[in-house]
């Protein structure tokens, strides 16, 4: 491998392992990652740290738990930002003389919230029209936000959620071609997250019928705490729900496609360590009809895929045993010469 490779950690926003080809499924929601996964790393086993994006991502960014960093679930910690004395991965990795580079689709993960805050660069795609004065307020508001609209507004609700994945990764791509020093790139794509986007042509593989039937069909929802839902819903709703999850989860298995043969294509694969995975999963009226993700530690919600793509691992392999995410920042400080914690 040439030393040192670029590094790029892509996370699929909601998805959860259950729903993954290369997992079981029977659905075809990831023929390419399947393919990945075949050829290269597949973590069977892989949990996340977190059950919502905020906790999650801090974690892959500082390779610590909730417990450790402090931006856990409880509203009462809304306010929190990291201590200034907390390593984490842009800031170690721009010491080793890399570029940082953020892209993202999901207004929590932003520098609305501060969590990209150590990134050299920072890319939102998500709806500027969708921008209150976020910082510390958002995460106590955001979710009963998020309800009232998507029970006012026809399906799909976009507004605040931005879905542009092949821009995304279009940008990174070229943010890999053009760079004259090693970069770290972390990406968060939103297509999985609910409202559940997809282009037609892929929601017509998923779902019979007219595709928006149940789409907005949830009755009596209450929202509970902090992004969990206790609803009453018929089951063809959920039904539905899951099918236009797994077309935007095909969707997202699409543009990767793309990217990825795009990487090979110009050679960067080879001189790039990338990491496939998801923040949290979802639920879809399992376990006393709870439906999203929120502050409960179900299967659904913190077992996510991981696939990793290292020019050194040229032998593919299945890992079964136990993994974090929270082993993300030392796997990638070593990937590039430095050292894991």
């Amino acid at each position: 491998m040439i030393s040192p490779p670029h590094l790029v950690l892509l996370v699929l926003d909601s998805v959860r392992a259950a729903n993954t080809t290369f997992h079981g499924y029977d659905r075809p929601t990831t023929p390419f990652l399947a393919q990945l996964a075949a050829r290269h790393r597949v973590f069977r086993n892989a949990y996340a740290p977190g059950n919502w994006s905020v906790p999650s991502h801090t974690s892959m960014f500082t390779g610590l738990y909730s417990s450790e960093h402090g931006l856990s679930f409880d509203p009462r910690h809304a306010d929190r930002q990291l201590a200034p004395e907390v390593a984490q991965l842009p800031t170690l990795l721009a010491a080793a003389g890399y570029t940082t580079h953020a892209f993202t689709q999901n207004v929590l993960v932003s520098r609305e919230t501060g969590l990209l805050d150590a990134f050299g660069r920072q890319v939102d795609y998500w709806d500027g029209s969708w921008r209150p004065r976020y910082r510390r307020t958002l995460l106590n508001r955001a979710w009963n936000f998020w309800v009232d609209r998507v029970r006012r507004q026809p399906f799909p609700y976009q507004r605040g959620w931005s879905t542009r994945s092949g821009d995304t990764l279009a940008d990174i791509r070229r943010t890999l071609t053009e760079a004259t020093q090693p970069a770290f790139v972390f990406a968060n794509l939103m297509d999985a997250h609910m409202p559940y986007t997809a282009p037609l042509s892929i929601v017509r593989r998923f779902v019979a019928g007219d595709p928006w039937q149940h789409s907005n069909r949830y009755r009596d929802i209450q929202p509970l705490e902090h992004n969990r839902l206790l609803l009453t819903v018929d089951p063809e709703d959920q039904r539905q729900k899951m099918a236009l999850y797994d077309a935007a989860i095909c969707h997202l298995d699409s543009c990767l496609r793309r990217f990825v043969g795009d990487l090979q294509r110009s050679g960067l694969l080879d001189r790039t360590v990338l990491i496939i995975t998801a923040d949290h999963g979802e639920m879809f009226g399992e376990h006393d009809n709870i439906v999203g993700h929120g502050p409960r530690l179900y299967q659904e919600l913190i077992h996510v895929p991981l696939i990793l793509v290292h020019p050194d691992l040229t032998t593919p392999a299945v890992v079964t045993r136990p993994v974090s995410l929270v082993d993300i920042p030392p796997t990638l400080l070593a990937a590039a010469g430095g050292r894991g914690r």
